[in-house]
Order: structure tokens, then sequence, then C-alpha cells
């Protein structure tokens, strides 16, 4: 994104010398209040963006939580600094300088002041005249109240509680913008219950405070001071209240001045298919919405070529979804117009076909004006398509033979997939499927039904419990889970692998426990040394998928005792405990890397597990990678585990380092790790000691 300097539109003289255009997040629309113990009204745009996130100098809030804030605050006139550089975060709020704060974030947010009346207070004849008329002003308002009627105490500080009043004030007679939520509609979440108690130190409040505490945490606003506490009667700080009214401003129709872009969710991932909504406000050089102003849209994708030499666009522009057929790169009378809280009145939105990087283009003129990047001061957004999903995995609470208790219910978790096996959060997957029940003795039935992922790709099912019909153990009641041609992905189990038949059976049962797996689990890597050591959990659980005690098992590895500094553990054979779990300890004191499969199995049985172990080395500065096959990847720790022919390489990697997918395609830190999977091929540089940095170029295992 980048700010213009060459308005040629109608509007041009009402927003200053300059035009100035922005970015910023959405979230999915979210209820009015609900959700126990979450902030779930919060906004889905910000005030604080483009002009209003240009530093104003403070240095000493460089680093502060609070900077953006603040220099959101200096940008729509509400703050001043204490001197012309610094802002004095940790200073507290006197009483005249939240009315003057107040009064001063009034009209971007849509509040007329009134004319300064008398408010009767004796003690404000000392301060600044703009105090005494914002003091008179939020008197009038009622944002603000004496502390008697004839006493505003002026110098007294605010308190956090004070400051929930007072910005709950302010939000009633606010005009809620865009995304924002009016804090008369919010339903407050239960508070009776103890374990969803917010903030513990607020119930002996004034119920008036105690509200308008909850619907400010429910609105973002604030996030008490930690440890389940609000601190009701702390000062508040400088800092605090830059962050609190920023948040506060966030649900008004206060946007800075010129132009401004909003993208839908950009925090999440963007797939392909994907619908993407923007919106866009104009404001003049006073914050004062403009009205009925066109923004014409237009996108393209990483292989188009949408502009020629001149800056005009070309036939690869594609439009944008406007809902009114209006032409790309063209001001033509079609295009979507400002309403009058200087807002477009809908979204404005594009699907992106292919993975891929996308640029999106806003601008604005008078009717007839063609595009020219040059004069049209576009805002340019950027947005990094990923493939969509095609697949769904399916993990459920049932034991590794599917059988659940009589008297437990069965919880199906659906959750949006890549090849790879990695999470796609990808909204609105349809689910179809159909459940046919058969029950000992009888009374059979069956039903159909379809559900959507939600913003995680997810969807969970709770199918409620089964009861035993008699104490007899031959009891069963089984449940085909069948999934419809009208499913969008294929469905999975947890290994990856399709489900047979596109179905899945299930069985309530009272059967007697028995011993069905063993999971094993521990450090996958461990760097090799004289004196290294590693140790592997085992886990017995039976049919149900519940722990089962005293079962033995016997380990084995693939080094041979004895050989190569390869030590087996003492005992091979141990039985396991209660819990259903044992450890196996063992030394491997060599310095050679080395790829180690360690196998349990319940003694007298078929059932086993095995783990990979991955003894390996970390490559010598400057060392050159060479095709080299990635085992294992712990993004966690910024990790990954490189295979070549006789060598293991344990490699950290960090945002330092320099990142290629394919030849001659640089990409960020973030873009690489998000494709970086098991199988993919690694060459590079390996760069070790202060200040070196590593170079890595990624082959996707599945490029042509």
């Amino acid at each position: 994104m980048r700010a213009g300097t060459k308005p040629s539109t109608r509007w041009a003289a009402m927003v200053a010398a300059s035009m100035v255009f922005s970015l910023l997040a959405l979230a999915s629309p979210p209820p009015v209040g609900a959700v126990p113990g979450e902030a779930d009204a919060t906004a889905e745009y910000s005030a604080c963006v483009g002009p209003a996130t240009q530093s104003y100098g403070f240095t000493d809030m460089v680093g502060s939580f609070a900077e953006e804030a603040a220099n959101c605050l200096a940008h729509y006139g509400i703050t001043r600094g204490t001197t012309a550089t610094t802002y004095s975060p940790r200073a507290g709020i006197t009483r005249v300088q939240m009315a003057l704060f107040m009064t001063r974030a009034a009209g971007p947010a849509g509040i007329t002041l009134p004319a300064v009346r008398d408010q009767g207070f004796t003690d404000i004849d000392r301060i600044s005249t703009e105090g005494q008329a914002a003091i008179n002003q939020v008197a009038y308002l009622e944002i603000m109240e004496g502390r008697s009627p004839t006493e505003f105490d002026p110098k007294g500080l605010v308190t956090r509680a004070d400051m929930a009043n007072h910005l709950a004030a302010f939000l009633e007679q606010a005009t809620v913008g865009p995304g924002g939520v009016d804090i008369e509609d919010l339903e407050q979440d239960e508070d009776d219950d103890e374990d969803e108690i917010i903030f513990e130190d607020i119930d002996r409040l004034p119920q008036r405070t105690y509200r308008d505490i909850l619907n400010l945490f429910e609105m973002g606003i604030t996030l008490g001071t930690g440890s389940g506490r609000y601190l009701p009667e702390g000062a508040v700080t400088r800092a605090q209240m830059a962050a609190f009214i920023a948040r506060t401003l966030a649900h008004t129709n206060a946007r800075p001045i010129g132009l401004t872009v909003q993208q839908a969710r950009p925090d999440a991932p963007v797939y392909a298919e994907d619908e993407v909504e923007f919106t866009a406000s104009i404001r003049d050089a006073r914050h004062r919405p403009l009205e009925e102003i066109p923004v014409d849209f237009f996108w393209a994708g990483e292989d188009d070529d949408p502009l020629n030499n001149a800056g005009e666009c070309t036939s690869s522009a594609r439009p944008v979804d406007t809902g009114a057929g209006s032409l790309e790169c063209e001001i033509d009378g079609q295009d979507p117009l400002t309403d009058e809280q200087g807002n477009l009145e809908d979204t404005v939105s594009i699907e992106p076909p292919e993975d891929g990087d996308v640029v999106v283009w806003a601008w604005t003129g008078n009717d007839g004006d063609e595009f020219d990047e040059d004069d049209s001061n576009p805002v340019i957004i950027e947005l990094s398509v990923s493939p969509s999903a095609d697949q769904i995995r399916l993990t459920h609470n049932a034991g590794v033979t599917n059988t659940v208790r009589f008297g437990k219910s069965l919880t199906l978790t659906f959750q949006l997939i890549d090849e790879d096996g990695n999470r796609i959060r990808q909204k609105g997957a349809q689910i179809t499927w159909s459940e046919v029940y058969t029950r000992t003795g009888g009374n059979s039935s069956s039903k159909t039904d379809t559900e959507y992922t939600d913003n995680s790709g997810r969807f969970q099912l709770t199918i409620p419990a089964e009861r035993d019909p008699s104490r007899s153990d031959s009891n069963t009641t089984t449940l085909v889970v069948s999934f419809e041609p009208g499913t969008a992905y294929g469905v999975v189990d947890e290994n990856g692998d399709p489900l047979k038949d596109d179905d899945i059976t299930f069985k309530w049962s009272d059967e007697t426990s028995e011993a069905a797996r063993i999971t094993l689990s521990g450090n996958q890597y461990k760097t090799a040394s004289n004196n290294g050591s590693n140790t592997i959990r085992v886990t017995v659980t039976d049919q149900y998928g519940s722990p089962i005690g005293r079962k033995e098992v016997t380990f084995s590895s693939s080094l041979t005792d004895g050989e190569n500094g390869y030590e087996a553990p003492t005992r091979i054979t141990r039985t396991v405990n209660s819990r259903g779990v044992t450890d196996f300890s063992y030394k491997r004191k060599a310095t050679d890397s080395v790829k180690e499969t360690i196998t349990v199995t319940l003694t007298g049985t078929s059932i086993d597990d095995e783990i990979i172990i991955y003894w390996g080395e970390t490559p010598d500065n400057g060392e050159i990678l060479d095709d080299l096959n990635v085992a294992e990847v712990d993004k966690g720790s910024n990790t990954m585990i490189l295979d070549a022919t006789d060598t293991v390489y344990i490699i950290k990697y960090d945002s330092n380092d320099q990142f290629n997918i394919g030849d001659n395609n640089p990409v960020t830190f973030a873009v690489f790790e998000e494709a970086l999977s098991e199988g993919d091929t690694i060459d590079g540089t390996y760069g070790s000691g202060d200040g070196a940095v590593s170079s890595f170029t990624l082959t996707d295992k599945d490029a042509s």
C-alpha cells in the first residue's frame, strides 16, 4: 500500500493536498455478546489505519504497547503530547484531560458538540479556556459528571472505573461505524458461574459501572490487568488511555483523512476460490464523511500483466464484484458510491480461482476518468493466495477399533487439509452425511444432515450417547456414518487413508476391556554426541481408547547393542502401570548421524507401534546443502531434519535467513514455512555463528 500525492478528483480540495490509502483487517462478523468469558463483540474494522499510523515523533512511546494508539490519537488531534517529542505514557490522566480527549474525539466519531453552556462548576475557572469549554460540553452531553453539582475536580485523576463510565457514555452517543457494534445492543455474558467470571474484583461496584466494564470487555476495548482482575480504583495512565480510545473509535464512524480501504480477514490465509471482501471510506481534512464518491476496484493474478508501460490498464485487469456491473479501470457511473456516512454501503469482493500472488487496485476520480497509475493514486493491496483444501480429515474420540462404551457420547471432528495434511482454515466447505443405527433387538433409525466448516476449516459433530439396554455383554449399537456425493472433498482418516466406501462404522458396546493399541511418543530428533541419551514413552489403550494397565511390552531398535555407541535399555521388556504407561531409556554415545527405528510390541501379540529417531548433526558454516530430503519438520521450534544418503542434518532456521521456493523466487519466512513439508527437497548454504545467514531453496515434492 502506498500514499498518493496527486489528487485529481472533485473531492481533492476537501481532503487537503494529499490522498492517503490504507489496508486493514476484518474478522468474520461477530455475534453481539454470547460466549462466556470471550470478547465476542469486537470491532471488525479500525479507525487507526493509513495516515493514522504515521509516527508523530513521540520518542518515549517507541516500543510501547500503545505506540500505534498514541500516533492514531495524534492524527485525529485528540492528543498533542506533553511536548513536541514526548507523550509521557506513565503519567496519569486528569479529569480535564479526559474531557479534552472526549471533545476532540467527538467530531470524527459522529457526535455533534453543543455550544458551550455553563454547567455550574465553580472549580474550573483557573484552567484553560479550552479545558473549561470541554468540561461544560461533556457534562452537558452526560459523557462525564461532576463530583457534585458545583465541583468537577479538574485536576483529579481518572480511575479505571471512571474510564469505563466515560467511554461507555461516549459510545452511546457516537455514530456506529461499519463493522462496529452498538453498545446499546449488547447482551452481556452470564456472569454468575464462578468458572466464567471475567473480573473478580468488580462485583461490588455500582450496577452502571459493573455493566459498563463488562460491555467494554465484550467490545474488546478493555482486557483487564491479567489474572482475572480489573483494578477499578487504579489510575489510568496516558498509554492505557490511548489504547482504550483507539479501540473505542474502531466501533464508531471515525476514519482517517482521505481514502482508506480495508480487507476482510487479513489475518487468516486466503485460499483459492475464497471470497475476499473489501470496503472503503472517504473523509475530508476535518475527518468529515464525504458522500457519493465513486471507488473503482480491479485486480490481477501473478501471471497477468494488468498495466502497460504507460501505467494504463490492459485486458488482463480483472473486474471486482461490486454487485452493479461496473467496468474495471474506469469511473463509469456504475462504481459503488460512499453513503452519507462516507463509507461504501456494501462490500466488494474477488474470488481468486488459483493460488499465487494477487494484487488489487482501488482508486477514485471523476465520471469518465480512466485509470492512470501516475495520476490516479491507487491503493495497492497484495495478497498471497494458498491452494484450496482437497481433503477432510476425520478424527474421533472412539478407540482404535472405533468402539465406544455405552453411556459415552461420540465426537467426530472434521478438519480441512491440503495434500500434505496441513490444516486449511477455510470457511464454508459442505459436509453431507447420513447416520444409520442398528441396535440389538431392533429399533433401527437413520437420518441425513449437512453442515459447513467454520473459520478454522473445522466442524465438530457430537453424537449423543447410546444406553445399554440390559446387563448382557453381547449388546451393541452399530452406527454407520456415510458421506454423500455432495460432500465437497474426499474424507480421510487420521492417518491420511481414504475411508473405504466413503463410510465409517462405530460400535457402542459393554464388552470387557482388552488391549488394542500401542502408541509411542518422544523427541524424534536428537543431536548425536558422545553423551547422547533418549527416552521413549509407551502408552497402551483398550478398544475404547482408554488406558489399560498391567500389560507387558517389548522394546527393539534397528541399532545393534554394543555397536557404534548404542547401549540398549537395561530391560527390553517392561509392564505398563495402571495408567497404561511405561518408559524405555537408552544411550547412544557417538557423534556420527544415523536414523534409528524403534519398535515396541505388546508381548505375545502382533499389536505394535514404531517411531523413527534422527540422531543428527549440524552442518559446518558455509556448507553447501545439495538436494537434501526433508524428513521431519518441527515448525514450533523452526527446525527441519534433512536426510542425505549418509548424513542426517538438524537445521534451525529463522526470519533472518533467505528463502526461495523454486529457482529465483524469493519468499518471506512465513510463506516458506507454510509451504515446507515432509518429502520436499532443500538446497542452499548453511550459516552458523552470530549474524550468519543461511539460504534455503525449497522444491515441492509434487512440483513437476
